[in-house]
């Protein structure tokens, strides 16, 4: 594998492959490591593969009456404690991933074992108060807790409120990051 095969040429436009996409040609690349040369069998499983990737990858783009883009990237894994949220702007990009890992907490105060995120969504467009932006992103989370020795799900909505200043470096921090149970 080079990376000439992470990006897609498209007439004159050059894009980069979206993480499934690119997990799905590894995979099809090592079937052929491991001695497996049926390239539509690699395709069905790298395929497969992109699916199960894709459905917990969210990515809500917002353009800004004044040409900024704003993007917000959830991913939620099963194996993961804590789902992981970016948000990008201009050249700028910051996780969230520790602010939204402190509030996650079960019923009982315990931390869950895994937790996945859904219904990813802004609750509106983002407010311009120029110089600032505030972005406020929801998400349905679902959280495994241990009870008595026996897992437990567990449904809250999370909160996550953003400031963005508009300056050069798109400086951004969190107004307020919650679990709730709406």
């Amino acid at each position: 594998v080079n990376l000439d095969l992470v990006y897609k040429k498209t007439f004159d436009v050059t894009d980069i492959l979206t993480l499934p996409e690119i997990v799905s040609l590894l995979v099809h690349e090592l079937g052929h490591q491991v001695g497996l040369l049926d390239h539509a069998y690699l395709d069905y499983l790298g395929a497969r593969v992109r699916r199960m990737i894709s459905r917990d990858i969210n990515r809500i783009t917002r353009n800004m009456a004044d040409g900024l883009k704003v993007e917000i990237t959830s991913f939620s894994y099963w194996s993961s404690a804590a789902p992981k949220i970016q948000l990008g702007i201009e050249n700028s990009l910051r996780d969230f991933n520790e602010d939204v890992s402190k509030v996650m907490k079960c019923e009982d105060g315990s931390r869950p074992m895994s937790a996945r995120l859904s219904n990813q969504h802004l609750t509106s467009p983002p407010v311009d108060f120029d110089p600032n932006i505030i972005l406020s992103f929801r998400g349905w989370m679902e959280m495994a807790c241990m009870k008595a020795g026996v897992v437990k799900l567990e449904y809250k909505t999370l909160v996550l409120d953003v400031l963005i200043e508009k300056n050069e470096h798109f400086e951004m921090r969190v107004i307020q990051a919650a679990l709730r149970n709406d």
